[in-house]
């Protein structure tokens, strides 16, 4: 070979077949204010049935691309090893990050009202603060002798007194 990869492209069905997660985080449409929230995330919007396509892997119409990866109706699905499969990437499938989906969770506990989402919440999360553009001094080390004041408003490094 000449050092390229071979692409695996196999229609075919799973040994055994493949589920959903318990949780439903991967749909859009069924997200709420309980959702589990991860460091990476990724959701079909509405108009893709992953049902259906996990229905379409397991009847052998999606193709096995290698790597635990499924392909199906243009989306591609990671298997993991215990059945349950999740959407990486393709057609109708967004990868929100986690900011954005604390936004919305946010959102969501108050109907969609942005000004009464940060009523009742008291201290928002620091994830989803919007930090000042300051540089930091040049003293700063990360696991040095310095840590951070909180001012509720703005986030600054300064050395300890």
């Amino acid at each position: 070979m000449s050092g390229e990869r071979q692409v695996i492209r196999e229609r075919r069905s799973p040994n055994r077949p493949f589920h959903a997660s318990a949780q439903d985080r991967h749909q859009l449409d069924l997200f709420d204010e309980g959702t589990r929230i991860k460091r990476v995330n990724t959701m079909l919007l509405p108009g893709a049935s992953l049902e259906e396509d996990i229905r379409a892997i397991n009847d052998g119409e999606g193709y096995w691309l290698g790597n635990n990866r499924w392909e199906v109706n243009d989306r591609i699905y990671v298997h993991k090893g215990d059945g349950t499969v999740f959407p990486i990437s393709g057609d109708l499938v967004i990868s929100p990050t986690r900011p954005e989906l604390t936004a919305l969770r946010h959102l969501i506990a108050a109907n969609g009202d942005a000004v009464d989402s940060r009523k009742g919440q008291g201290e928002i999360p620091i994830s989803t603060k919007i930090r000042k553009a300051s540089p930091k001094p040049e003293s700063f080390t990360r696991f040095g002798r310095h840590r951070r004041i909180d001012d509720h408003d703005d986030l600054t490094w300064r050395s300890p007194s």
